[in-house]
């Protein structure tokens, strides 16, 4: 019995001790060194004989973080089919994305030119996510605000006409801290749907792609582990299926401690 209630009470503190906010800060002079790949193509198209395979793309990132007088410098560099491609943004203590500026690829601008795109770039940084935060499970990685920013996002960069109506539904939450060879790992995991209906010629379009995320962080420097996207956005018309298009991604990092 005693030893019964020995196992109860330690059983119940180990949970206890597993439930206790997690505050992360980020290490300046800390990086990482990512590798994965993208794989996307359609799975289905209407009238068409046959579909090509998924296309995969290898892909690096990188990240470094430095103090600057402003809070901290991030750099954030990767390779794209466009190239090299890196962003440079100034950044707050407490998180604010004050500057940003791409340069390498179709990217380039010049020094002081203010660039939109860049800005929003930069507040998906993944590092931000987390920065500064005190975690407890089922904590939502995305803020609403995030949430709108990707809305914004995805109808520029895929040229979305405006009478697209648009939304983004997202459950990403924390779902606690584990070990990976003796670093303690922050995860991440759940869903994002994104819907869109259009109304052109008589004609109802909906599409829908919904996506299972996943996503880690370094307890000691803030700083991302690995992250991983399925999803699949299908499209119809009239009710009718017309395409579906599979987009994946995957990515782990090694983190190098400032």
């Amino acid at each position: 019995m005693r030893m019964a209630l020995c196992l109860a009470a330690l059983l119940a503190a180990t949970l206890a001790a597993c439930a206790q906010p997690t505050q992360v800060k980020l290490v300046a002079g800390a990086a990482r060194d990512c590798t994965g790949e993208t794989r996307m193509g359609i799975e289905f198209m209407k009238d068409a004989p046959q579909t090509p395979p998924l296309q995969t793309m290898a892909m690096t990132q990188s990240f470094t973080s430095s103090r600057v007088p402003e809070g901290y410098l991030f750099e954030q560099g990767g390779t794209t089919p466009m190239g090299e491609i890196t962003l440079q943004a100034t950044v707050s203590e407490t998180g604010e994305v004050r500057s940003a500026q791409f340069s390498g690829g179709l990217f380039e601008q010049d020094p002081g030119e203010p660039n939109t795109f860049a800005m929003t770039a930069a507040r998906a940084i993944p590092e931000l996510l987390v920065m500064g935060r005190t975690l407890k499970q089922g904590d939502q990685l995305y803020s609403p605000e995030f949430t709108q920013l990707l809305v914004d996002a995805m109808r520029s960069s895929m040229g979305m006409p405006p009478s697209l109506q648009l939304a983004i539904e997202t459950n990403i939450p924390f779902t606690g801290a584990s070990d990976a060879g003796g670093r303690r790992v922050l995860n991440f995991a759940g869903s994002m749907t994104a819907n869109g209906t259009d109304s052109q010629n008589g004609q109802q379009m909906v599409m829908a792609m919904p996506s299972e995320l996943a996503m880690s962080f370094d307890a000691a420097t803030g700083l991302m582990l690995s992250q991983s996207t399925n999803g699949l956005m299908s499209v119809t018309v009239d009710g009718e299926r017309q395409m579906a298009m599979r987009m994946q991604q995957t990515m782990t990092c090694t983190v190098r401690a400032g």
